[in-house]
């Protein structure tokens, strides 16, 4: 029995050296717990680093958004196509739109080589308008003057606004310092038709001066083109 006593006495004592053994083993080898001030400086090294990572990771977003908006800003600039060297010399052009133009219409200025609706054109501007004449082929591509009428069809308007009637001649004339048609009847009437086709005056006379008129003119030819305008507006 005493042997059992002392195999339990030692086996306590073992046991218990090598708790304590243990304890002084870990106060031993565990690490010290930092103070605040260490804790502090580690908390803001790492914020730091993160700031900074922060900072370089906006600066190549924004580099690169830069880069995208020049690519955007190259591809949706237009092509250059090149222009195809004018066929017609300015005077050229300026005939064509004369032509164009009618008689009465008086050239401002040398034509201007100008680009119209992707097409190379002559730009000759006008008293009246402006007309653009293409500078390869000499086509007329716009023209903004209006368009004059004929004598034949200044006699036809003065017709159908007097409703009936035979014309005896028509002339040019001017009125109010613009140029008309003066279309003279049988009957004794004197209609003013201005070039763009509207009646700007009318007159009566006397079926005498008709008469008169035409034996003049069987003799001699039409004369003056110009005549007085005793009258402001016209009568219906």
């Amino acid at each position: 029995m005493s042997r059992n006593i002392m195999i339990l006495v030692s086996l306590f004592i073992t046991i218990f050296l090598l708790v304590t053994a243990g304890g002084v083993i870990r106060a031993t080898t565990a690490p010290k717990p930092a103070s605040t001030t260490e804790l502090e400086q580690a908390y803001q090294q790492r914020e730091a680093e993160y700031a900074k990572l922060l900072t370089e990771a906006n600066q190549r977003l924004e580099q690169a958004n830069k880069q995208i908006e020049v690519l955007s800003a190259q591809n949706s600039q237009p092509t250059a196509t090149a222009q195809p060297a004018p066929a017609l010399d300015p005077q050229k052009a300026l005939q064509i739109a004369s032509e164009a133009a009618g008689q009465s219409a008086v050239a401002q200025g040398q034509p201007q080589l100008v680009n119209f609706e992707q097409n190379t054109a002559y730009e000759v501007t006008f008293d009246k308008g402006i007309i653009y004449v293409d500078a390869t082929n000499g086509k007329v591509l716009f023209n903004g003057i209006p368009q004059e009428i004929t004598p034949d069809q200044a006699g036809q308007i003065a017709v159908a606004y007097l409703k009936g009637g035979k014309v005896y001649k028509v002339e040019k004339d001017t009125f109010k310092d613009a140029p008309v048609y003066k279309v003279t009847f049988w009957a004794g009437y004197i209609v003013d038709v201005n070039m763009q086709g509207q009646v700007v005056y009318v007159k009566l006379i006397k079926e005498q001066a008709v008469a008169s008129t035409t034996a003049q003119d069987s003799g001699s030819s039409s004369g003056s083109s110009s005549h007085e305008h005793e009258d402001e507006g016209h009568d219906d």
